[in-house]
């Protein structure tokens, strides 16, 4: 199913021809699009407060890569929940003989129509660590767990916000969209300067600075257990967000979705 499921991610490319080079293309430049700022901040000031030029550069290529570890698990509409939620067809996982997660990694599995920019992210992490990498292989070690727990907050992100569409199928149904979005573009972006309610914000409900600044702060200054700050916040705030979402599944199994209802605006 998962071989099955990467063949279907790749047809665009496959059997598109040209429509799947200008699939690629179009990738590459959202991709290049979301690290411009960081990059542009990096060799245009040199520095952002304690940020150097190669720490940002370390910064940009955590993020990609880690945003990259969850598009393999998240193609189609799997990072974007709330569609699935909003239009109804989470009952077509609900009816599969699988657990409700094992159907979503095997229909998500494969976004390799997505390479461009998941190369783009190592090639930039790579550069970045060329310059702050260290030699001991606990920091190494500790910058993979921070990277794959990265990926999984990314996830968790979309999930906890998704829950809402359970609730307001019709309104909701796009939040994922805003999310993401608001993941994708702040991510990258060091904290310097920012008030205090930005970064509980951004720390919390809505955690760009823990997929982002936060870990890669810690990864470059931090020692000890200091550097597994973040995937523990990322354990926390994944358990939490199961919670949610299993509420969120008892109230859909109760009420459904009215989008088709004889009330629904798509009837």
């Amino acid at each position: 199913m998962l071989k099955t499921s990467m063949r279907l991610g790749l047809e665009p490319i496959i059997d598109g021809g040209g429509r799947g080079l200008v699939w690629m293309f179009g990738e590459l430049v959202l991709a290049v699009s979301a690290i411009v700022p960081s990059l542009a901040m990096a060799f245009a000031l040199g520095r952002v407060g304690d940020w150097t030029r190669q720490d940002l550069l370390f910064l940009v290529g955590f993020v990609l890569t880690a945003r990259g570890l969850a598009q393999v698990v998240g193609g189609g509409n799997i990072l974007m929940i709330s569609r699935k939620i909003g239009r109804g067809q989470l009952d077509h996982n609900l009816l599969q003989p699988l657990p409700l997660w094992k159907s979503l990694v095997v229909e998500g599995f494969g976004s390799l129509d997505l390479i461009v920019s998941q190369l783009l992210g190592v090639g930039c992490l790579c550069w970045g660590l060329s310059y702050v990498a260290r030699p001991e292989p606990a920091w190494w070690f500790a910058l993979i767990a921070n990277i794959v727990c990265a990926a999984g907050l990314v996830i968790a992100t979309q999930y906890l916000w998704g829950t809402l569409a359970f609730y307001a199928p019709q309104s909701a149904e796009e939040i994922n969209t805003i999310t993401d979005g608001a993941i994708s573009q702040l991510s990258v972006l060091p904290l310097n300067g920012a008030i205090p309610f930005v970064r509980a914000v951004l720390t919390s409900i809505l955690p760009a600075a823990m997929i982002g600044a936060v870990p890669a702060s810690y990864m470059l200054h931090a020692y000890g257990w200091r550097l597994y700050t973040m995937p523990l916040f990322a354990l926390a705030f994944g358990i939490i967000t199961i919670v949610i979402f299993r509420q969120g599944l008892r109230h859909y199994g109760k009420y459904s979705v009215s989008r088709y209802s004889s009330f629904g605006h798509r009837r």
